[in-house]
């Protein structure tokens, strides 16, 4: 009988299922730091977005005050 995962040549974890031809990680320290980099670019993309929203939001704040003011000194002359 023909094992299942039959380790690709020349790529050390990598194995293909005889039953799907899907090629298999089976290095779970490699997979384990896939993850761990992917988790920590979906929180800085986050952090990222977040940030960007900040300034967003705080040029609109100083464009309201920028506004009040040429206001208060038109009302004012």
């Amino acid at each position: 009988m023909k094992p299942r995962y039959l380790p690709v040549k020349g790529r050390d974890g990598l194995y293909r299922d005889s039953l799907s031809g899907a090629i298999v990680n089976k290095n779970t320290s490699e997979f384990e730091k896939y993850v761990a980099n992917r988790d920590k670019m979906i929180s800085d993309k986050q952090r990222i977005d977040n940030l960007e929203d900040k300034v967003d939001n705080l040029s609109s704040d100083i464009s309201d005050i920028k506004n009040l003011l040429q206001s208060f000194v038109n009302n004012n002359k």
